[in-house]
Order: structure tokens, then sequence, then C-alpha cells
């Protein structure tokens, strides 16, 4: 027993590979390649080799030490450098083989980028032409090269079209197959008629016998599925063959075949399932048969295969293949559709609706584009197929037909409520935008007429304006609403979405619901939008026109020709006051105070507390839905407890029963109220506060931002007409200064004067820190990197060497806060050296937790020497050793453009430096193709 111990034992120390988990042998000793200890430190050389070039690493994958490899070469190799002549054949080899890559990728940027773009291009425009000319022209113009940047551009625009609107329609199917369809579009059960009345009889096990008596027993009349009374102990379930099982048996009776009275049972069962076995089999032959291995052949297809950089060429049938679909997709997804809608708009009916109508000059112009002419044309589609699918309704046997229709219509259904969700609904946003903000913006002349004739001018990009407006308005409105969540009671807002919800999916309920639903979502959508850009806009434009004459409108074409030029306003707002002021986290903190206040305000003057902000859980009437967490509505009963309830025993009189909540629902997740006296007449008074409050806060926001900027900067800039985007960009920086001030204050004031001293000291210490820290990092490293740039850059382009260079602070710190912010991004995306990791650390601390001295040395002090040096070696050789060797004119010259010729020298000795390097690798590669035999590793000397 104790010698079995001591075996394992040592079997146990035995050192082994921690990759084959086997010893050392000779031929192939065990090497320690890194810093792990114990079992796992050991490894052979080729399984290291062979793991490296599976994991496709470079380092231990535990301890992260490198692996080191010494070349092994031939014996026939020369000493020293290698002969001319291999030197000469393996460059040539090399050449021959970076020129067979190029080539290759030459043609396949050259069919990607121009054949593909190319193509579709010219044929989508040879068949929106709508001649037959243009068709049999089209080969030509396919090679033609006539415009061929933009065409390149206007088929890579409808490629991408093509792709995107591809990709989306996969996406969609697996929308319908996931969450499933609407009702109606469910296809019909099998009628249970069809089965047959002894089908139950399958699954019915008799009576257990002795098998001599069960094989001479006459066998029952059912109908052709005999399989339940075959086998007695483990009977097939119906309508599901067991093929392995029918597989084995034959396996078995070829294998036994001489043993046949032996296995009689056995052969009599095969008899009988075979039949039945056979059928299932080919059935599922049939249902399942699959022409290509879809899984193994995504596995296979990878992005450079498709692309063609693997350096195959079978991605000229890929290329093929996306010019033949491209094509179909044009003329099925927009060639039809566009016709359709020109010819609806070419109609008497339309011409005639249109002259009717006070809208005709904007309707006109909007039907000479394209995409109008297709989305009309979408639209008839969609009610065609919607009246299709009803129609065909009535038919039994097209039931395959019906579905296709049916999911044809989901799909446009779909895409059209998207592009009214995203792109119409923004579009009308911003119309009411332009309406409301008229008399604040431009002067009284400009009208709705001027806005129009601007339309027909720019159609296109007046739209993509209206709509970027739009765009940017439903986003802040929709951040509104979450800071608004989390305010108010959880269910005030149960008739709003969240999209928070993990299970709100907007393209599910587009499926779903019906289009009735959500054009009546849209209508409401609309009409609340537009009220509230009514209030913010036009109602407070009016009050200051009427009350305040000369404050309106603002100026938005302003300019300066002063020292100080917009330029720099727009550099010190743009890039240094507003990314602090939306990088502060006591922003979001601020306005959702305050919106409390509001709330808390409201609920007082019109007593619904209990409605906003919610009670505490005693008992409630909850005469609103029930909701979740995100403001979902639940299927909770509704029920009236009147509120002498609460003042009575619970042994004299139990409460009111309630119905329970389904149980999946958490009770907590919604919060009830008290419903007071007058509540619909109180809600009404919430909304008319919510407009008061809201045309009132938006004349503030029009009047004391504005007001402030234009007294500050017209004290700096000494001019009054600025662009008002500077004054209320710097008003609303001032009041929120102030506005931290304030809360600053107020979080003091619960402290006696010990504490606040204290508290002051320390922020006092904190204030000096911080000035210091963005004196050094915000002001004294931009200004020098700008002097830099103008030294090295600016006035050597924009300046003539008779006209003396004129430098101001402002500007150079302005250009340089740019050019900072601009070599920070690079360094930070770049890899990984010692400047970047300094940067990494003090972007960690931060402000207000940075260590001095480590700023100071390994930042400060080597940015101070190496742009101190750059600057100062130079000027002293102009200031002092030019004089002595040139005349004036030249000493003028060599001071403009030294600094330029400098870097200009370091990049070519760096670009120089790095073909060194470039060739010494070249003829390692040359030398180790010819005489590399392998590698040996390196042991990790401790």
């Amino acid at each position: 027993m104790a010698s079995e111990v001591n075996t394992e034992n040592d079997a146990a120390d035995v050192d082994i590979c921690r990759v084959c988990r086997c010893e050392a042998t000779t031929d192939r000793p065990l090497f320690y390649p890194c810093l792990c200890h114990g079992s796992i430190r050991f490894v052979h050389d080729d399984c290291l080799i062979q793991w490296l070039k599976i994991s496709r690493k470079e380092e231990c994958e535990l301890c992260g030490t490198k692996f080191r490899f010494t070349p092994i070469y031939h014996p026939s190799m020369p000493p020293g450098r290698l002969p001319l002549k291999d030197l000469i054949n393996g460059l040539l080899r090399t050449f021959f083989k970076a020129l067979r890559y190029w080539l290759h990728y030459l043609i396949v940027a050259f069919c990607w980028l121009g054949v593909v773009p190319i193509t579709a291009s010219r044929i989508y425009r040879c068949l929106f032409a709508g001649s037959i000319s243009s068709i049999l022209t089209l080969p030509y113009d396919i090679v033609s090269t006539d415009h061929l940047f933009t065409d390149v551009l206007q088929g890579g625009l409808v490629v991408f079209c093509s792709l995107g609107a591809f990709i989306c329609l996969l996406w969609l199917r697996e929308q319908i197959l996931t969450g499933g369809g609407p009702a109606w579009l469910q296809p019909a059960e099998p009628e249970p008629v069809r089965q047959l009345p002894v089908a139950p009889q399958i699954n019915v096990i008799p009576p257990v016998a002795p098998i001599d008596e069960l094989l001479l027993a006459p066998l029952p009349l059912l109908p052709p599925q005999p399989l339940a009374p075959v086998n007695v102990e483990q009977p097939l379930a119906h309508n599901e063959p067991e093929h392995d099982e029918i597989a084995f048996v034959d396996a078995v009776d070829d294998e036994d075949g001489d043993d046949e009275d032996d296995d009689a049972e056995e052969e009599q069962a095969n008899l009988i399932a075979q039949p039945a076995g056979a059928a299932g089999n080919a059935q599922n032959q049939e249902n399942n048969h699959n022409w290509i291995d879809w899984d193994r052949a995504a596995d296979d297809l990878t992005w450079e295969r498709l692309l063609g950089l693997d350096g195959s060429l079978q991605f000229l049938e890929h290329v093929f293949w996306v010019v033949t679909l491209n094509t179909l997709f044009i003329l099925i997804f927009a060639y039809a559709p566009f016709h359709f809608g020109k010819i609806i708009t070419s109609s008497k009916t339309f011409r005639r609706s249109v002259l009717n109508s006070r809208l005709e000059t904007p309707i006109n112009t909007l039907i000479t584009y394209g995409c109008v002419n297709a989305l009309i044309g979408y639209i008839f589609i969609s009610f065609f197929l919607l009246i299709t699918f009803t129609i065909l309704s009535f038919v039994n046997y097209l039931t395959r037909i019906r579905r296709l229709v049916g999911l044809a219509y989901i799909v446009l259904k779909v895409a059209l409520l998207v592009i009214l969700e995203i792109l119409l609904f923004p579009f009308v946003c911003g119309i009411w935008l332009d309406v409301c903000s008229l008399r604040i913006l431009n002067e009284r002349t400009i009208t709705l007429n001027d806005r129009l004739i601007q339309f027909q001018m720019s159609p296109g990009t007046s739209t993509f304006l209206h709509w970027l407006c739009g765009m940017v308005f439903v986003f802040y409105f929709a951040t509104f609403i979450f800071l608004l969540r989390e305010v108010l009671r959880p269910g005030a807002l149960w008739f709003l979405k969240s999209i928070n919800d993990i299970d709100f999916n907007p393209i599910q309920e587009m499926i779903q619901l019906p289009l009735v639903l959500h054009v009546k979502r849209f209508v409401t959508s609309i009409i609340i939008f537009g009220c509230v850009i009514i209030l913010m806009f036009y109602v407070p434009g009016e009050l200051l026109i009427r009350f305040i004459p000369k404050f309106l409108p603002f100026n938005v074409k302003g300019s300066l020709e002063t020292v100080v030029s917009e330029l720099m306003i727009e550099f010190i707002l743009l890039q240094g006051i507003l990314p602090t002021l939306l990088e502060q986290g006591h922003t979001r903190t601020m306005l959702k105070y305050l919106l409390q206040l509001w709330v808390e305000l409201a609920s007082w003057i019109l007593g619904l507390r209990s409605f906003l902000l919610g009670d505490s859980p005693s008992l409630t009437i909850t005469n609103t839905p029930q909701v979740d967490q995100n403001d979902n509505v639940l299927p909770m009963p509704i029920v009236a407890v009147p509120d002498q309830v609460q003042n009575i025993q619970a042994e004299q009189a139990p409460p009111a029963q309630i119905i329970p909540p389904p149980p999946p629902q958490p009770s907590s997740s919604s919060q009830p109220f008290m419903e007071p006296s007058f509540f619909r007449f109180r809600l009404f008074g919430l909304c008319l506060f919510t407009c008061l409050s809201l045309a009132f806060l938006s004349v503030l926001g029009l009047t004391i931002p504005a007001t402030i900027g234009r007294y500050l900067l017209g004290l700096i800039t000494g001019s009054a007409r600025l662009h008002e985007l500077y004054t209320i960009l710097t008003g609303l920086y001032i009041l929120w200064l102030i506005t931290r001030v304030i809360f600053f204050i107020r979080s003091l004031l619960p402290f006696d004067i010990n504490n606040i001293l204290t508290r002051l000291k320390s922020y006092s210490i904190l204030c000096i820190r911080v000035i210091l820290c963005t004196f050094c990092v915000i002001g004294y490293v931009p200004f020098m990197i700008g002097l830099a740039s103008e030294l090295v850059l600016i006035i050597p382009l924009s300046t003539s060497i008779e006209q003396t260079a004129v430098l101001t602070p402002l500007r150079v710190w302005i250009i340089g806060l740019l050019n900072t912010k601009i070599a920070i991004a690079l360094i930070m995306s770049g890899p990984q050296w010692r400047l970047k990791t300094v940067l990494e650390r003090l972007y960690q601390d931060g402000l207000r937790r940075i260590d001095f001295s480590f700023l100071i040395n390994e930042f400060l002090l080597p940015f101070t020497l190496n742009i101190g040096m750059f600057m100062a070696f130079p000027y002293l050789a102009v200031s002092h050793i030019a004089p002595t060797l040139f005349n004036s004119s030249i000493v003028h010259q060599i001071e403009r453009y030294i600094y330029s010729a400098i870097i200009s020298l370091m990049l070519l000795l760096a670009f120089i430096i790095f073909q060194i390097k470039q060739l010494r690798l070249l003829f390692e590669h040359v030398r180790d193709e010819k005489y590399l035999v392998g590698r040996r590793l390196i042991n990790f000397e401790r």
C-alpha cells in the first residue's frame, strides 16, 4: 500500500507539458518560457508553436510574458551577409509576389468601387428615363467614361439603399417569425374531421401476453398505421417515426442472418414497421431536404472571401450576383412604385383636386421629385394588397397566395410607418418650428409666402433643414419626458410608452396593431407637439413684440471686424464652455430639482399631490390604469375604496376586497393615489397651469440668457451686433454658474459655523487646485501648441514675405485648444506608449484628484523642454548666427520658414529611418525564406 502511494507521488512530481500533458524526452525536451509556476510552467517547443498558431498570440495568456524564439538556419547558409545573387532573387520574388497581390487588390477595388456602383447608377438612370432608346443604348452607357465620379457616388448610394433594404427585410422577417404576425395572418389549423376515428387506439397498450401467443395471435384490423401493437414494451409515438431504431434493427438483421429462428420476433416486427418507417423517412426527407448545408456555407463564407481579399477570384461571382440582385431591387422596389405614383399624379382627378386646393404650388413642387411619386406608389400598392387579401380571404384553396399577399402588406405597412415616424413627423415639427419662430428670428417683413418661395428655390435643402430641426426638438422633448418620469409618481404617465422598457418593441407594435390606430397616434402626436411649439415659440414671440418691441428679432447674421472675431468666440463657446457645461453631472441634477419644485408647486395649488407625487401606501382610490415601473398599463381592476375605511378596525369591518392582479405583475411597481373631489376639473387646471408655465418659462428662457450674453460680450468685443447663438450660450453658462453657487450655499445651511468654515476651507483649496490645473492643462499647453502651429504652418502659408505677422494671445490660444483636442484624440486612439499612459492617468484622476507631482514631472516638464527647445534653438540661430552669414532679406526669409523647414526635416528623417527598418525586415525575410529551418524556444531567465 505504501509503495502504491509513493508511486503516485512520484508520478505527480514528474514534469509534464501543459499542452499535451506528456513528459520530456531526449528529442522533445521541456522548456519554461514564462513566469508561470507549478505544473503549468513547462511546455514542449512544438506544442507551444502549434498553440500560438491557433490562438494567434505572442505572449502567455496567464502571466502575459512574451515568448522568445531563436531562429535555426541551414548549415549551408553563408556567414555574414547574403550573396548578392540570393539577395536579388529574394527581392525579385518578394516584388513579384507583392505585385500580384497589388494587382489582385486593384481588381477587387475596381470591381466593388467601380463596376458595381457604375452599373447600378446607369441601370437606374436607364430605367427611369422611360424611353426605349435608353434601353437600347444601355450596353454602351455602362462602358462609357462620361461622368464617372458622379455616377460612382450615385451608384454607391443606390447600392447602399438596396443592401440596407435587403437587410431590413431579413430583419423584419425574423421579427415576424419570432414575435408572430397578426391574428388574421396566421394559417388556419387543420380540420379535425380529416383525422381517422381510430387514431386514439394507436397508443393503447394491450395486456401483456407471452411472446408465443402474441406471435400466433391475429393482427388487429387497423388503418395503415399499425405501429402501436408491434412492440408491446416500447410503442412508437403518434406521427413520430424513429429512423435510428429502424436502421439499427436492419443492421442487426444483416449481421445475424444465420439465426433466423432465434430472431423471428424481430423479423416480424421489421416486416410490420418497415413500411411505416420508410414512409415517415420519405416524408421527412421531402420536408427537410436541403441542397446546401447552410450552416457550413455560412461558416465558410467570410468577409475576406466575399470581397475577394483572400487572393481568390471567387468574388467575381459575388459581384455578378450583387449587380443582378441590385437590378432586380431597382426594378421591383423603385421602378414599379415610381411609375404607379407617376400614373396617379398625372391623372385628371388628382390634377383637378390639386387645382381646387390652396397648396397647389408646394404640391406641384413635391410631385416633381421621384421619391414623392414612389411614396404615393407604395401607398397605392399597400391598399391594393389589402383589398386583394380581403378578397382572397373568401377563397379557401388559395391559402399560400393569401399569406404571401398578407406578408407583403405587412412589410409595406411597417416601411410606411417607419417613414411616417422617422421622416415625416420630424419634418412636420420642423415646419411648425419655422412658422412659429418667424417673428423671433426674422424681420417682421418675412412672411409664409417668402418661406414658400425659398422652399421652391431649394426644396431639398429646405426639407433637410426642417427635418433636422424637428429631429433635435423631438430628441430634447423625449429627454424631458425621461426626466419627468423620475419626478412624477409611477403611473402618472401611463399613456406614454417608455423606451427603456425591455418589453417595448415598436416594430412588433407596427406589425400587430391595425393601421387606423397608428394613424390616430400620429395625429395625436402632431397635435400635442404642435401645441407645445406654439406655447414655446409663438406665444412668447408675440408677447415680447407687444411689450418689448426692441428686443426682437434675434440677430443671426452678426459679424465683427475687431481683433476678437466671431471665429474666436465660436471656438471658445463650442470647444470650451459648451463641452464643460455638458460634461458636468450636476446639470441634470439641477434640472431635475427645478422640475420637482414645479411639480410640488402645481400639486400644492391644485391639490393633486397624491396624483402627481404619490402618498404613503395606505388605502387609496385607484381610478387610473395600473402600470409597471416603465409606466406600461397593467390589467388591474378599478376598485373604489371609501375614505372612512381607514378608520375602521380590521376585525370589525374588513376592507374592500380587491381582485388580485395576475401573478407575473409586481404589485409595488405602480403606486395608486387618492382621488380628490372635482378630479376632472383639477386635471383641466393642471393642463392649463402647464401651458401657462411653459409659456412663462419660454419667455424667461428667451430674454434672460440673451440679455446677459449681449451685455457681457458687448463689453468684451465693443459691438452691439452679435450672433445670438453666442449671447444665449454665454448667458446660459453664467446662469449655470449662479445656480451652482446657490446650490452650494443651500447645501451649507444645515451645518453649524465650524463645519461651514471647514467646508469653505476645503472647497477653497479645491478651487485653487482646479484653477492651477486648468491654467496648466487648458491654458498653458494649448497656448504653446497654438504658438507652435502659428510658427510652423499658419504664418508661412497665410502671410507673404513682405508682410509682418501679428500674433494675438487669444487667437493663438483658441487655435491651440482646437489642435490640442485633435492631438489628444489621435494619441488616445493610437497604440500604447508613454504619453498615452500619462494622459489616461490624468483623465482618470480628474481635476479634483489630480497629482501635481505626477502632472509636473511626467507631463508638463517633458512637454516644456521639448517644445521650448523646438522654438528657442531656431530663434537663437536666426538672431545670432544668421546675421553674420547672410544679408537682412535672406535672414528674414530664414526667420519666416525655419520652423517649417525643421519640421519637414524631422519628418524626412523619420521617413528614412522607417524605410531603413523596412529594408532590414525585407533582408531578414529573404534570408529566412531560403535558409530558415525552424525556431527554438528560449527559456525565461529568472
